[in-house]
């Protein structure tokens, strides 16, 4: 399977981060005298379109410079702290990389704390590349990241890629690329309008669908 590339979302797909977004969300929140917000707050409101995240999170129009740098001087050090692959993941990964499958990130968090973040994992060794939105102009759903990760396999000879991720951003960044897309019932998002080319309900069914096998879909 050495002509295969698989790029991964990270967060809600890979590992489970939501213990340490929302303790970082609520730090910024008390410097502005809000309330503390429960997990499924705030993997509900990241669902929200991007440009609505600031006055869910903050109460403001836009995000401000000054919480965008409270929060990523705080999630610096939280991001690695309660992270942890999803049941299933390590096993996924070791077969497709002892397979000759080549594995990148794509996520729209900073290159930066996807490294921390998948090195805290302790699967950062499986990925060749791990590309965040500081690496390009557009995030996902635009299909920049993709196009950037396949670049960097131009001598490879790659003939077959697939996006795996867990949110609407990620199906339509793959149909933006025109690659296959699988989405993951076990993360965070939801399609929102938006068809996957496969939906896992496990981590094994992804190496089925990748394989071309018989898999409901």
């Amino acid at each position: 399977m050495d002509n295969i590339l698989v790029i991964f979302d990270m967060d809600g797909t890979l590992v489970d981060t939501r213990a340490d977004i929302t303790i970082s969300i609520n730090y910024v929140r008390k410097t502005k005298n809000l309330p503390p917000l429960t997990e499924e707050e705030v993997i509900k409101i990241i669902n929200f379109k991007r440009e609505e995240l600031a006055k869910q999170l903050y109460h403001t129009e836009t995000y401000l410079p000054e919480d965008r740098a409270i929060f990523e001087e705080h999630y610096k050090q939280q991001c690695s702290k309660n992270v942890r692959p999803y049941e299933g993941i390590v096993d996924l990964l070791d077969f497709l990389k002892s397979s000759g499958v080549k594995l990148s990130v794509a996520t729209n968090a900073p290159t930066k704390f996807g490294e921390r973040i998948l090195s805290a994992a302790k699967i950062d060794h499986y990925f060749d590349h791990i590309v965040g939105s500081c690496k390009v102009k557009n995030a996902k759903p635009d299909p920049d990241m993709i196009y950037l990760i396949q670049d960097f396999y131009s001598d490879k000879n790659l003939n077959k890629n697939f996006l795996v991720g867990d949110n609407h951003t990620d199906i339509n960044a793959a149909k933006n690329a025109n690659i296959p897309s699988i989405f993951v019932k076990w993360g965070y998002g939801s399609f929102d309008g938006v068809t996957p080319d496969f939906t896992a309900e496990t981590p094994e069914e992804i190496v089925k669908y990748i394989l071309n096998e018989k898999v409901s879909s």
